[in-house]
């Protein structure tokens, strides 16, 4: 007889030896579970390669698109030295609005404003008073030199200067004997149309003799190409060209 004891402890040996590899499946499974991070690792980054890619074609396409760099921008013109009509021009606006801005300054005038702020606040009046009276001052002065930038007014009295000193230097020169010049404002239409273009007079002929320069080269062609003219058209006959008489 069999021992129940030695049968029943062989029993649960025999179902595992019988499958060795059934046993060892569970533990295939988180193998292939640590694979699958890694793999997702390794797409990320791969994805990550293609968007840096793109980005990169992208922005080159967009440098080649917006063509070279832009030139750098002028100097800036030199300032001109005012000449005395321009010197004097800004010393009576200087004057002008010292004297306004001294009404301003005036602790009376400007007190009679705020009455009931200088009687309670004095000193912080005072003090917007004089912090009113700095600020306008310089805005005022800016706005003048942008004025005068603007409207290009000092080159201009400096040809006033010229003309004005070229006068003078032809009325030293002219002889007692000569006759007196007739008025600018007496000179009929002709006259003061011929001085106003004697300053561009320069000009106008350089570009005319420019213009005869290209007629010359012009008549030299036609007349060059017109000896030759029945004879290529004769050789275009002969090729059958067509549109040719």
């Amino acid at each position: 007889m069999a021992n129940p004891d030695t049968g029943a402890a062989s029993a649960p040996l025999d179902s595992e030896t019988q499958h060795p590899q059934d046993a060892a499946l569970p533990d295939a499974a988180p193998a292939e579970a640590a694979d699958e991070p890694q793999t997702s690792a390794t797409q990320l980054t791969t994805g990550d390669d293609a968007d840096q890619h793109q980005h990169q074609q992208a922005e080159a396409a967009q440098d080649e698109q917006q063509g070279p760099a832009s030139s750098p921008l002028p100097a800036r013109p030199t300032a001109v030295a005012p000449g005395p009509r321009a010197i004097r021009l800004g010393e009576t606006y200087a004057h002008a609005l010292r004297r306004t801005l001294a009404k301003l300054a005036a602790w009376d005038n400007f007190a009679g404003c705020y009455p009931t702020i200088a009687a309670r606040a004095e000193g912080v009046l005072r003090q917007v008073q004089e912090q009113m009276v700095d600020k306008l001052g310089d805005k005022c002065e800016k706005e003048f030199d942008n004025i005068l930038a603007a409207r290009g007014v000092v080159p201009k009295l400096n040809e006033l200067e010229a003309l004005m000193a070229d006068a003078a230097e032809r009325h030293a020169e002219a002889s007692p004997d000569d006759p007196e010049p007739i008025p600018p404002h007496l000179l009929p239409a002709a006259d003061v149309a011929a001085a106003h273009l004697a300053a561009h007079r320069a000009d106008v002929d350089a570009l005319l003799a420019r213009l005869d320069a290209v007629a010359a080269d012009v008549r030299g062609a036609n007349e060059a190409l017109g000896r030759i003219a029945d004879e290529l058209a004769r050789e275009s006959r002969a090729a059958g060209i067509d549109g040719v008489p």
